[in-house]
Order: C-alpha cells, then sequence, then structure tokens
C-alpha cells in the first residue's frame, strides 16, 4: 500500500454509509519509527523472527 492508495481509499469511502454510520477519515499525526527497535528482550527475540523459507507461495508453512 502507498500513500497514493491510501488518498484514493480516503476520497471513495471518506462520507459513505457503513450500516446508517457516517465514515469519516482523516490523517494521523506522522510518526518517526526506527528502522530497528531500541532494545527487543530475548525471549521476545524468537516470537518475531519469521519462520524459515518454505519454497511454498507466500511462504506458507506446512503442518
Amino acid at each position: 500500500m502507498s500513500r497514493k492508495d491510501a488518498e484514493r481509499a480516503m476520497n471513495e469511502l471518506n462520507g459513505s454509509q457503513l450500516d446508517s454510520i457516517s465514515v469519516r477519515m482523516s490523517w494521523g499525526r506522522a510518526v518517526h519509527v526506527p528502522p530497528q527497535p531500541v532494545y527487543i528482550p530475548p525471549t521476545m527475540r524468537e516470537l518475531i523472527m519469521p519462520p524459515p523459507p518454505s519454497g511454498l507461495p507466500f511462504n506458507a508453512q506446512p503442518n
């Protein structure tokens, strides 16, 4: 997704009805996200690692 995609979605959806509720959209405040987290605890490090490449489409993992 790019900003152009988000702008197009906002323009098309802003003011639309969703189950009789009017949808309002606006931009949030920009937040700087560092490329690397400041600190990752060792117990979390193994939980956030992606699975090894499976060779299947979208890296699907067989059971």
